[in-house]
């Protein structure tokens, strides 16, 4: 069932007797755009002791969108009147005025969620607790298997009480990580409480960093990808972790980042594929060489693709005279990055690449001399740059 843009509707399901009767029947439920709307099920007015038994309702899916005055999905624990253990999927978004999500009953019963994705709502908790419940609660959700949080600037916890969670195996939440995730978006709240990290596939800080002081060295150290975006408080990735998993790397918009890695940490990405670093202001090296670092070279064995873009500080991607060797590196973009004068000092080897001064202009140049052409690149640049400033 489909209800769209009904400015006036204050309520999906009113509290009556048929309520329960509609709620035996299979159905999805997708709400989009009612301006009014305050509550998806009204149960106020259907009290406990004329149910005989609790009814299994038959809702498979629930999609709530764009629902400013939206304050309760249930505005009353249905406990004893009606379960939800059918439910597979819930997303909500843009629901400002919501709180939480569950009543407790509800979030106690949920054996069939698969897919959870909160987004740009008030929420405060995900469950809210009910007054005068003082013992510890136990959550289960067996079968989920994607979870994502994304903007949730209001968010306290996941349960204001005593509780315990029951998930696949162990998992985040505040307190693990989930194991059979596909997919996990974190937030700035989010992220505080991550401890494990075996089997998560990418990564995403999507506001100001809180990874400053915390053991998030544990977490990332088995991502397959990384994207890293406005993380203002990170000075680099992680100056001790080991990367050997990581195929991609994204970096974005991160202004107190200093240098990427150390040269320690460097060695350990053996299996890295795609390597993006952009908007970056303070970056000055990629790989920042450790003191009493005189060890071999280091080798980028899979790297393949390299950008980097809008790199203003940016003087080289190696410090020191650390040598480097790319067998498997085919194309290197450079954009915007006026102090990149040289990639590096040490020993370079690199593979045929093609360098180009920007994505989607031109094929670029094939070359066996990187150093000489990233010269040629910020030499190329000067005109424009020197322009750019007579003009301002």
């Amino acid at each position: 069932m489909r209800v769209r843009l009904c400015e006036k509707l204050l309520t999906i399901y009113p509290s009556d007797k048929s309520t329960l009767r509609r709620f035996q029947e299979p159905l999805t439920l997708d709400i989009y755009d009612c301006g009014s709307l305050q509550e998806v099920f009204n149960l106020q007015g259907i009290p406990v002791e004329e149910t005989k038994a609790a009814v299994a309702t038959q809702l498979s899916k629930l999609y709530l969108c764009k629902l400013p005055n939206l304050k309760f999905v249930w505005n009353k624990d249905p406990q004893g009147i009606l379960t939800f253990q059918n439910l597979q999927l819930l997303s909500v978004r843009k629901c400002e005025s919501l709180k939480h999500i569950f009543p407790t009953s509800v979030a106690k019963g949920l054996a069939q969620l698969e897919i959870l994705e909160v987004k740009e709502c008030g929420l405060e908790e995900i469950v809210a607790k009910e007054e005068g419940i003082e013992e510890a609660i136990e959550f289960g959700f067996p079968r989920l298997s994607t979870l994502e949080l994304c903007h949730l600037t209001k968010l306290k916890c996941f349960y204001p009480g005593t509780h315990t969670t029951h998930w696949p195996q162990p998992l985040f939440l505040f307190e693990k990580v989930i194991h059979q995730l596909d997919e996990l978006s974190l937030n700035r709240d989010d992220i505080a409480s991550i401890t494990d990290r075996r089997s998560l596939l990418w990564f995403l800080v999507n506001s100001e960093s809180y990874l400053r002081g915390l053991p998030y060295q544990r977490v990332i150290q088995k991502l397959e990808s990384i994207e890293v975006w406005e993380c203002d408080l990170l000075s680099n990735l992680a100056p001790t972790a080991s990367f050997q998993s990581h195929t991609a790397l994204d970096v974005w918009n991160c202004q107190g980042m200093i240098n990427l890695v150390s040269s320690s940490t460097a060695r350990t990405l053996v299996q890295l594929m795609d390597m993006r670093i952009r908007e970056c202001n303070k970056l000055t090296v990629i790989v920042a060489e450790e003191e009493g670092d005189r060890g071999d070279k280091i080798v980028f064995q899979n790297l393949k693709f390299l950008k980097f873009q809008s790199l203003e500080r940016l003087t080289s991607f190696c410090q020191g005279n650390l040598g480097l060797d790319f067998p498997a590196l085919e194309k290197v973009i450079v954009e915007q990055c006026p102090n990149m004068n040289s990639f590096c000092q040490g020993k370079l080897i690199t593979g045929k690449l093609r360098v180009k001064p920007r994505e989607g202009k031109g094929t670029g140049r094939q070359t066996d001399d990187l150093n000489a052409d990233i010269k040629r690149l910020s030499e190329e640049e000067k005109p424009s740059r020197e322009g750019r400033t007579q003009q301002s």
